[in-house]
């Protein structure tokens, strides 16, 4: 299924989270509005997590973005999502060849 995501999806969660490499835990618990204590948060390198969740890598091209969903070293699911210009798609995304 391909669903609609913001163009030059990674400029949007850079200015979100200053740092893409590092995977938190949540800080807030929504269900009863409160916030989790500082000893219960952790921070720990993403790639020490990809044999347990899926992550979407990118590879940039002249034309396109890649980006591959990936399980370890199991690749679930790729797609090539073409350039921006001006906020806008310069074409459909197409899946590729799994």
């Amino acid at each position: 299924m391909l669903l609609p995501a913001p163009c030059e999806t990674e400029n949007i969660l850079r200015l979100q989270y200053t740092d893409l490499g590092v995977c938190k835990s949540k800080n807030h618990n929504h269900r009863y509005e409160v916030a989790y204590p500082t000893f219960l948060r952790y921070s720990v390198p993403c790639a020490s997590l990809r044999h347990k969740f899926p992550f979407v890598e990118r590879t940039a091209t002249t034309t396109s973005t890649r980006e591959t969903l990936r399980l370890g070293h199991w690749t679930m699911n790729s797609v090539d999502v073409p350039r921006c210009h001006d906020g806008r798609m310069l074409g459909p995304p197409t899946r590729t060849a799994k």
